[in-house]
């Protein structure tokens, strides 16, 4: 790399590059570290262990082929990660768990699915597109498009739009 980086912007008037912005995430980012060594694959599993970085807390145990785009992790602590393919436009918060449970194959999450804070989505199920998980549900069962899944009791209380009453 020759010269300066290309400038990216300025803040307070001093310049700053996309090289500069990067490093500052990966430092005070654990979101985006998790992700950015996650895409590097073989490479991110050393790059880890680097003592300048700060302890990850967020875990993806999966191909990052099989995640589409907009994927997005808010607070992304003590989260785990671990289905067969997540969908356009993934959400989630902090203490998630998407897993296996006896099988080696985690769950199918479809496009648009919000995951709530504590949410616990286990075994080889099927989520639907458009689905919204609330905070420390626990969902075991596949789940049709366009519901929402509360905790008390687990249950589906809305569907494609009407209010419904049905216990996972």
């Amino acid at each position: 790399m020759r010269g300066r980086p290309k400038a990216y912007g300025t803040m307070q008037g001093i310049c700053i590059s996309k090289h500069d912005i990067t490093i500052y995430f990966m430092l005070w980012l654990p979101e985006y570290r998790s992700v950015f060594l996650m895409r590097c694959g073989k490479m991110g599993k050393v790059l880890q262990y680097l003592p300048l970085l700060p302890q990850i807390t967020l875990y993806i145990r999966m191909l990052s082929k099989n995640i589409e785009g907009g994927m997005v992790i808010s607070h992304g602590h003590s989260v785990e990660i671990n289905a067969s393919r997540i969908g356009k436009n993934f959400h989630c918060f902090q203490n998630v768990t998407i897993g296996t449970t006896n099988s080696p194959i985690g769950p199918t999450i479809g496009d648009n699915v919000f995951v709530g804070a504590g949410a616990v989505v286990l075994g080889n199920i099927k989520i639907g597109n458009n689905v919204k998980i609330g905070a420390n549900a626990i969902v075991t069962q596949d789940l049709p498009d366009n519901c929402t899944v509360v905790t008390k009791g687990t249950c589906i209380v809305k569907l494609s739009g009407k209010r419904v009453h049905i216990d996972l």
